[in-house]
């Protein structure tokens, strides 16, 4: 499968219920091809994501792109990648000292 490259950003209108305490609305636009972005007719595709959709939490405090296209999530739950169809969640099982990342940085040899 062909991996999309995909491009998130907060939504500001975003409303947080005291129910939801720390809810995120996460919005994806996922780009085909470099050529299509490249095109003045390319629209984006925005689809909204939750924990039903594999997200451990509704509390993302960081998002980030890496140089092979992955989008990576820092949560209250573990480090989540994205890669276009599915989340995996890394975890203190996986070896993370806490579930709780604020921030996701890539070094100069694309190491997470």
């Amino acid at each position: 499968m062909h991996l999309h490259a995909v491009f998130v950003s907060l939504l500001r209108s975003c409303t947080i219920s005291s129910k939801l305490i720390g809810a995120v609305c996460l919005v994806f636009a996922m780009n085909q091809s470099s050529a299509l972005a490249q095109d003045a007719s390319w629209t984006p595709v925005y689809e909204n994501f939750t924990t039903k959709d594999g997200l451990p939490s509704m509390e993302v405090y960081y998002s980030y792109q890496d140089s092979q296209g992955y989008m990576w999530f820092a949560t209250d739950r573990g480090v989540v990648k994205y890669n276009g169809d599915k989340f995996v969640t890394y975890t203190v099982k996986d070896g993370l000292t806490s579930n709780t990342v604020f921030k996701i940085e890539e070094d100069d040899i694309g190491r997470i």
